[in-house]
């Protein structure tokens, strides 16, 4: 999304100043295609149950970031993890 222009819908903004949104691109909104690619995971208390779903999908499918056997994303989510050899990674969240 370099250099394009998008809309962003503002839900809220929490004591440290982090806005939280959505972010849309061509009207979509980009948290959804990244989840149902497989590009993204949801972190966070309040992840609306489409994007936990849409993520689930794309983890049964084994798609994107799915794809790799050795995933790990509970050191990311403050999950306790037996295993740090494995990759972490980032993750977007969105709330509507």
């Amino acid at each position: 999304m370099y250099q394009r222009d998008i809309d962003f819908t503002l839900a809220s903004v929490d004591k440290k100043g982090v806005l939280h949104g959505t972010v849309y691109y061509s009207k979509v909104d980009y948290a959804e295609e990244l989840l149902k690619e497989g590009f993204a995971v949801t972190f966070g208390r309040n992840v609306s149950s489409q994007y936990s779903s849409l993520e689930t999908e794309a983890k049964n499918k084994r798609i994107g970031l799915w794809s790799d056997k050795d995933l790990n994303i509970e050191g990311f989510r403050g999950e306790s993890s037996s295993n740090d050899s494995k990759r972490t990674v980032e993750a977007i969240s969105g709330s509507k």
